[in-house]
This record gives C-alpha cells, sequence and structure tokens, in this order.
C-alpha cells in the first residue's frame, strides 16, 4: 500500500551517511507583514523555483482542515504502519496534526493527499494559488498525488513562500479565520538566540536533472513568522549545498535563522 513511500527512504538513508557539503544562500527575505518591500534580504535566488518539500506541509494542513479531514492539533490521530518502513523513529508512531509538523512525517502528508483525492488536492492548491500550481508528479510514474512536492513537478520561488506566508498571518488566505487559527496553533515553535518565539517549517528537497533522477545537491528551508517589538514578520531563508551532506540542509538551515534573525532585525 505504502511502497511509493520507498524512494524517499532509500534517500534518507544513503543521506546520513554521506560526507560534508558547501553551502551558499540561495535566499533570505525577512518582511514586516503587510510591506511589500523587504527588511532583510540576501542571495540571488529570490525569483528561482525550487520544490517545497516540507515546508508544503503549511498549506496542506490548511487545506485538511478546511476539508474536516484534520480536526484539530491532536485529531486524527493516525496509527502507523510497520509496513512503511519508515527510517526515522519519530515517524513509526501514531501520528496527529501537531506531530506530523514536528517531526515532518512524510507518510502523514501521503495519507492526508490520498484522503483529498487527485481533483480535491488540485482544486485547493488552485485555490491557494501555490506556486505553480503543478501537480503532475514525476513524468511517467503517476505519483502526482504523493509525491508532487517532494522534488518533483510543484515548485515556488522564495518570494512566492513570503505572499502565501503574508496571507497566512494576515488571516487573508480563501479560508475561515478558524481554519487559518489551526494551521498556525498547530505549527511548531522555536526560539530565536536573542529569545523570541518564532513559528516555522523545514523542508529539505534535492535537485533533480531533467529526467527528474534525484542528484546529490540539497535545498534546505526554514520559513516561517514571529511577533518582534509588538510588529509581526515572516521570513524565508534557503540555502542550497552542492553536494552529500551528513543530515539535511533544512536543520542547517533553521539552525542559522534561529541563531542571525536578531541581527536581520536590528532596527525594526
Amino acid at each position: 500500500m505504502w511502497h511509493k513511500l520507498a524512494p524517499l527512504m532509500l534517500s534518507v538513508l544513503w543521506l546520513t551517511s554521506a560526507t560534508p557539503a558547501q553551502a551558499e544562500i540561495a535566499c533570505t527575505l525577512v518582511h514586516k507583514v503587510g510591506d511589500k518591500d523587504p527588511v532583510f534580504q540576501q542571495g540571488n535566488l529570490c525569483d528561482a523555483t525550487f520544490s517545497p518539500a516540507s515546508t508544503f506541509k503549511l498549506p496542506l494542513a490548511l487545506i485538511g482542515f478546511e476539508k474536516g479531514l484534520l480536526q484539530s492539533s491532536d485529531t486524527p490521530a493516525v496509527i502507523y504502519d510497520p509496513d512503511l518502513n519508515a527510517p526515522f523513529k519519530s515517524w513509526r508512531q501514531t501520528t496527529t496534526p501537531r506531530t506530523w509538523l514536528q517531526f515532518s512525517v512524510v507518510w502523514y502528508s501521503q495519507w492526508l493527499t490520498r484522503q483529498l483525492g487527485t481533483d480535491a488536492f488540485q482544486h485547493h492548491v488552485d485555490r491557494l494559488d501555490y506556486g505553480n500550481k503543478d501537480l503532475s508528479g514525476t513524468p511517467g510514474k503517476d505519483d502526482g498525488l504523493t509525491h508532487a512536492w517532494l522534488s518533483s513537478s510543484l515548485k515556488i520561488t522564495p518570494a512566492q513562500q513570503v505572499d502565501f506566508l503574508q496571507m497566512l498571518v494576515s488571516h487573508e488566505l480563501p479560508y475561515s479565520q478558524h481554519v487559518m487559527d489551526l494551521t498556525i496553533a498547530t505549527s511548531q515553535s522555536f526560539s530565536t538566540s536573542a529569545g523570541d518565539k518564532l513559528n516555522g517549517k523545514t523542508g529539505n528537497a534535492w535537485a533533480v536533472d531533467a529526467q527528474f533522477k534525484r542528484l546529490k545537491e540539497q535545498h534546505g528551508w526554514f520559513v516561517g513568522w514571529l511577533t518582534h517589538q509588538e510588529a509581526q514578520y515572516v521570513f524565508v531563508h534557503l540555502i542550497v549545498e552542492d553536494g552529500a551532506a551528513n543530515g539535511f540542509a533544512s536543520s542547517r538551515a533553521r539552525k542559522h535563522v534561529l541563531s542571525h534573525l536578531p541581527e536581520w532585525l536590528e532596527g525594526h
């Protein structure tokens, strides 16, 4: 039933035993909510498209709450299927919407999209105007329902990520305030080096060639929002690593944001 998860599992296992790589900041954007111009920007790829990877769990949570497939931060609790052979202990357990976002559980995302079905899935991605809205998946594999956002057909730019986050925290997306509040409340919280609390989501993708064969280059996202000195901000940080590395680029992107966000906000 869950055999289509296998390629992802193999890539994860390969990655954890790899060697270090060089990282480059592709884009960092920090915006005060409601402002078009950033208060901080770096990198030359803010308008380039990348797989959203697990940052897509934020719009997927919105869709799940809107459709009633997710009822609260802790419901439904879906029992883990051992046949999945998930590589991480945190994935090998009953999972709720909160732990799904906390541990970035891929199989829970795929359970959710299967419950939606292809037509509803496409309808809601179109409704959100998310990225290029392409859920076709890998050519010839018919896997868009379960893999479109995983180094596959769905793409988004860092600038588009900012637009989505601004609308989420401003309650301007085409869903009820209740649905947006549930998504915000269910997302994971962190603390910066200066003690500010923020909410965010990592995402780890791989570059692919013209045949969608996965390459060694990693793309690591960390996106989210915070309140700083009574003002709301959203941030998007994306790094590119040029080869195999221990762990995930997304974890290093998150660490960089938590360390450096206070200086990016300095004076604001």
